[in-house]
């Protein structure tokens, strides 16, 4: 786990600078740096959710999320469109949208690709996650943890709790998620957000 003072995660910007000592809140990146292996995002699943739920007691909880990062490779003729959201189904704030051909491909660690054309009021049990578009074709590629479920706690924090593995999961169920007969719904992934 990492946190960092600004979004930017180093020294105060001018920017920044304002906003930490001109009365405002100061914006704290949160980032789960694991993700050493890929996972394939298969565009005919496309209601598979990369991300995590934040639970009671989460640094971000009565917080303003103002970007989400994740990390992604464009695969092999990937087409379409990856949106990422927060909240939960019926009821998300749309965070931003990426065409796959943009986002680059195969590199060590992935292309960090920030989603931050909204911000949200995060409630408990509120999750942050990605999909695919309806009508994206090809793989592309997300870093993810590579933890076999079930996973009842997250390495970017003791209060989120994350969904997924690297096998046995019934995707598909969109958020909020829960357990169920031990399957899991959520894919967890390397990723940043900035909250404040």
């Amino acid at each position: 786990m990492k946190i960092h003072g600004t979004a930017k995660g180093g020294a105060l910007s001018k920017k920044d600078f304002g906003v930490a000592f001109g009365g405002g809140a100061l914006s704290v990146e949160l980032c789960q740096e694991n993700g050493g292996d890929t996972v394939g995002i298969n565009p005919e699943t496309p209601y598979n959710k990369f991300g995590y739920r934040m639970n009671a007691g989460f640094a971000a909880i009565d917080k303003t999320i103002s970007s989400v990062v994740f990390y992604l490779n464009e695969g092999s003729g990937a087409t379409g469109n990856i949106s990422a959201y927060v909240g939960v189904e019926g009821s998300a704030t749309k965070m931003g949208t990426v065409d796959v051909e943009t986002i680059g491909a195969a590199t060590s660690g992935g292309n960090p690709i920030t989603f931050d054309d909204d911000t949200h009021e995060v409630s408990e049990n509120d999750v942050f996650w990605f999909e695919n578009d309806e009508g994206r074709e090809n793989n592309a590629n997300a870093y993810w943890v590579g933890n076999a479920p079930p996973v009842t706690t997250s390495p970017l924090d003791n209060t989120t709790v994350m969904f997924g593995g690297s096998g046995d999961w019934d995707a598909g169920v969109p958020p909020p998620v829960d357990t169920i007969n031990g399957k899991n719904y959520l894919i967890a992934v390397k990723v940043c957000i900035t909250y404040s």
